[in-house]
């Protein structure tokens, strides 16, 4: 039982945990947004060279995500991860102002790219271990909350510095949310953390043998244990096919408004992002609530929904102000996708000890049907117009759709796929034993 003092210090450590989801979480999409237009319009980059810096970052990103989320699994020092990590991201973004070349222009981005890919499992994980399973929805929501009104926030005020002072006023303003989620980290206190609980360890190991007089332990699985649990591979699919269709449109629609218009360009990549994110407040907030009595599975067939939705309606509109009201559904889909593929990873790594690695890879699967995207839906914008680029987004929506209607089970409170995969290692334990004893 907690005293006053521990509660004080657990309020402390989930305040925290609040601003470094509104000055963090996701920076790399925040930065991202404005990389490439700051490098075509204020150094006069062409888009090939802007486009390699950009897929730099989200390739180590994407890379080092399974590597960042097993450090976590196995580092009880979290905050001091947060804290470095942010730093670095800091670092990396004044550097982009200032470095001369593209070579070393990639290098600074592979900094930012492997510094940002602590962050999907670090904050998983500091909410994991500091409310635990049962109140894991709701921290999540509310982690989705803040996250997307920081993103709203640090857009509205780089792009009116930006268009005050100048675009390197964007990366100042990113540099300054990086200290505060520096700070942020530093005020969490390690000992509010259950480290065993951040990482899904917290029930007991099915399949470790029973030592009469002692308890069970909780066993951190292989990832060969792991990966034998098919839901895995394909949520991993599902997730993949959901970027594939979601990420490009946004690129796509910033692009088809700023043709011509360089010095609105900082202008219209705001408006789209604030708009997005005052949409995804509210919906993350409903949709942690709606997960406790509809489930996992009928939400996330929604998101596939929505990216269709959106495709089309892109495909088949035009005007600034009617392409920008669409750009709003990103944040329904979006939103819902936040709230879910931390819960589902949560449910799909319940006691195998590998949630953040789990959180991690299923990022990978993020960044690469990102990158994806990001290279198919502009291609087919540059070779066949951006309408036949929205509509063939809209067909891997369907895609998507289907493959997660017909492959994936519910995660919600289902032990039956565990404990299967269980008694099926504790078997294959026995089979070794034998021909060990045989032999």
């Amino acid at each position: 039982m907690r005293n006053k003092a521990d509660m004080n210090n657990v309020r402390q450590s989930l305040h925290a945990l609040d601003w470094m989801n509104f000055c963090m979480a996701d920076m790399q999409m925040a930065i991202g947004a404005f990389v490439a237009i700051y490098l075509m319009s204020s150094r006069h980059w062409n888009p090939a060279q802007a486009g390699v810096v950009v897929a730099a970052q989200s390739i180590a990103t994407m890379l080092a995500q399974p590597s960042a989320g097993a450090l976590i699994d196995w580092s009880s020092h979290k905050k001091l991860i947060a804290a470095v990590g942010a730093g670095l991201v800091s670092v990396g973004t004044l550097l982009i102002l200032f470095v001369p070349s593209l070579l070393l222009e990639i290098l600074v981005q592979v900094l930012i790219g492997i510094a940002v890919s602590v962050f999907p499992p670090l904050l998983a994980a500091i909410s994991l271990g500091i409310v635990g399973k049962a109140r894991l929805p709701r921290r999540v929501g509310r982690n989705e909350m803040y996250n997307h009104s920081g993103k709203a926030v640090m857009a509205l005020v780089a792009g009116a510095l930006a268009a005050l002072f100048g675009q390197r006023w964007l990366f100042y303003t990113a540099v300054a949310f990086g200290i505060g989620a520096t700070v942020a980290a530093l005020v969490i206190h390690d000992g509010d953390i259950d480290n065993q609980q951040a990482r899904a360890a917290e029930v007991p190991d099915l399949t470790s043998p029973i030592v009469p007089g002692q308890a069970k332990s909780a066993r951190t699985y292989s990832m060969s244990e792991l990966f034998q649990d098919r839901r895995i591979p394909i949520f991993l699919g599902s997730v993949i096919l959901f970027h594939f269709a979601n990420a490009c449109l946004l690129q796509l629609v910033t692009e088809s408004l700023a043709r011509g218009r360089d010095g609105q360009s900082s202008f219209y990549v705001s408006a789209c992002i604030i708009v997005a994110q005052c949409v995804m407040v509210p919906v993350a907030w409903v949709t942690a609530r709606l997960t406790e009595g509809f489930g996992r599975k009928p939400l996330f067939l929604v998101c596939y929904l929505i990216v269709g939705l959106r495709a089309l309606l892109f495909a088949f509109g035009t005007g600034d102000w009617y392409l920008i009201s669409v750009q709003s559904l990103d944040g329904v889909a979006a939103a819902i996708f936040g709230v879910l593929w931390t819960l589902i990873n949560s449910d799909l790594a319940r006691g195998t000890g590998r949630f953040n690695f789990l959180q991690g890879a299923v990022a990978s699967a993020w960044y690469l049907g990102a990158f994806l995207s990001n290279l198919a839906g502009g291609y087919l914008a540059n070779r066949l117009g951006f309408q036949t680029s929205f509509l063939c987004q809209a067909g891997i929506a369907a895609v998507g759709f289907l493959f997660f209607f017909l492959l994936m089970p519910e995660t919600k409170d289902s032990t039956r796929p565990q404990r299967a995969l269980a008694r099926r290692i504790q078997g294959q334990a026995s089979e070794v034993s034998s021909e060990n004893a045989t032999a």
